[in-house]
């Protein structure tokens, strides 16, 4: 019997039953967490509202704002506050800047015919390429005339990314109406007398409809983002539920163009990167407001929740995180084959294929949106994870190397609730670097920082600590991280693992270098 058989039966016994999931001291996934979690997801996919934990003595289940300084393994930091210094950016802005809606049969779509006289007529310029044929009442730029040559160059990155053939695509060609004034593509008959009114983009079929944007980079954004889309449905019959194809289309449609070169799914590296795309913007605003979402809740968007652009931000935070971790890529990469399915089953097939790493998903997924931000680099942010043993109070001291390159790092220690350790950490390693007067510099540091920077009102580079246990539902113990420094008493009121790192903001990890030797004593 496989595994996703046994998920099945699991569910069916445990519904209604009510009773708590026990979670092994080891920090191994049982059998009954999966079911609870996965029973969880089904009820309520589709419905919007967050699912909340059946368990009575759970976690808070909310994600706030990360900002606490108290003992380790206290629950229940304080609520945020959104910082009133910071001052609001119109290029950081995705409110009101919607993707595509998508509909019509695209069969009619393809008869809809194309009248080049009637179309040159009443103002609308045409531009041609391999892949897309593009109709515009816009004043000509050297942007604009891009455009085509863009979602050229991300045709072959969709297929190494879907895995489909490039003689497949190689007579595959979009429609795209990039409008100012609609009453021209209206009278020339581009616009199906059919499609309702709509603000910012539609796809019908075969083709995208797009009104200017504010930005160069978010009107090329739009164009991929749909492409994607597009490409889905013609070569792989289908999209996945709406978390995966619209977190999909956001991934592959957040790039780089830089000198005619394009560069799809990446994490941009600051807001001027991508302005007005907004999406980093959108989680930190709902995490610094209380209104954050666990991934399952992600998972749960229905087919309207998208009429909102507050869901994108979060989808693309989804797929960006699965994408790019490598605990959890291969699992994210193999849903590609399944995108004709169900969105229960799919999305319930993705956590029976992570098995023992959902709960570390989750864990992963709490850190990366309480500390997102532009650059943040999933790769070396994602936590490390190591067989756990009792540190027994009567037993021997545990020395690691701790490397100063990566996030949070298991010490493999689970701790007992009330037990305390005395941390000690020795060694010099490289915290940062800066180009002066043409020359690199490194920062040297030692496990209590360096006061020239701050970074979460700590020292850079200072030795922090935290307790948690992944299988728990609710708020990772991760964000009651206390100082450790060279030397320091620790003490958790819960039981968990301990996790070390020193401080650095997430975009900042691969400009360091070295390890800390730290020795754990009972």
């Amino acid at each position: 019997m496989n595994r996703f058989v046994i998920l099945c039966l699991l569910l069916l016994l445990s519904i209604g039953c009510g009773g708590e999931s026990t979670s092994k001291p080891n920090g191994s996934v049982s059998k009954t967490d999966a079911a609870a979690a996965a029973e969880k997801l089904l009820n309520a996919i589709g419905n919007d509202q967050p699912a909340t934990s059946s368990s009575s003595e759970s976690r808070d289940d909310s994600i706030t704002q990360l900002e606490s300084d108290r003992q380790v393994g206290q629950s229940d930091p304080p609520k945020p506050q959104v910082n009133p210094d910071q001052e609001a950016d119109p290029r950081d802005d995705g409110e009101g800047a919607l993707p595509v809606q998508i509909a019509g049969p695209r069969q009619q779509a393809e008869e809809n015919p194309v009248d080049l006289e009637r179309v040159k007529a009443n103002g609308i310029r045409v531009l041609d390429s391999d892949h897309v044929q593009l109709f515009t009442d816009l004043p000509e730029s050297i942007d604009l005339s891009d455009l085509p040559k863009v979602l050229d160059l991300a045709i072959p990155q969709w297929c190494e990314y879907f895995e489909v053939d490039s003689e497949e695509v190689k007579d595959w060609k979009i429609r795209a109406c990039v409008i100012k004034d609609r009453a021209r593509f209206d009278k020339a008959g581009l616009i199906p007398k059919l499609l309702p009114e709509f603000k910012h983009g539609y796809s019908y079929g075969n083709t995208v409809f797009l009104f200017e944007q504010p930005s160069e980079y978010y009107r090329r954004h739009l164009l991929l983002h749909e492409g994607t889309h597009n490409f889905m449905l013609t070569f792989l019959d289908g999209g996945g539920p709406p978390w995966y194809m619209e977190g999909l289309a956001e991934l592959l449609g957040t790039h780089r163009w830089v000198d005619e070169k394009l560069t799809l799914n990446i994490v941009p590296g600051s807001r001027d990167d991508v302005p007005y795309w907004g999406r980093v913007k959108i989680v930190k605003d709902d995490v610094a407001q209380n209104q954050g979402r666990m991934l399952e809740d992600v998972m749960r968007y229905g087919s309207n929740a998208h009429l909102d652009v507050r869901p994108y931000g979060w989808c693309w935070a989804a797929t960006a995180m699965l994408e790019n971790d490598p605990r959890f890529s291969k699992a994210f990469r193999d849903r590609i084959s399944h995108v004709s399915e169900s969105n229960e089953v799919f999305s319930l097939g993705l956590i029976q294929a992570l098995g023992d790493d959902w709960h570390l998903a989750r864990q992963q997924w709490q850190w990366f949106v309480l500390n997102m931000d532009y650059g943040f680099d999933l790769k070396r942010e994602s936590i490390v994870s190591k067989p756990t043993s009792s540190l027994d109070p009567d037993g021997d001291s545990v020395t690691i190397d701790l490397s100063v390159d990566r996030g949070w790092q298991s010490t493999g220690l689970q701790l007992a609730a009330g037990q305390k350790v005395t941390i000690t950490a020795t060694g010099d390693f490289v915290i940062a670097r800066e180009v002066r007067d043409g020359e690199e510099l490194e920062w040297p540091c030692t496990a209590d920082g360096v006061t020239l920077r701050y970074h979460n009102k700590r020292p850079l580079g200072e030795l922090i600590a935290a307790v948690d246990n992944p299988t728990e539902d609710g708020l990772t113990g991760l964000v009651n991280m206390v100082s450790v420094g060279s030397s320091n008493e620790v003490h958790t009121e819960g039981a968990g693992v301990l996790y070390l790192r020193v401080n650095d903001h997430p975009a900042e990890l691969h400009d360091n270098r070295g390890t800390l030797s730290v020795v754990i004593t009972p």
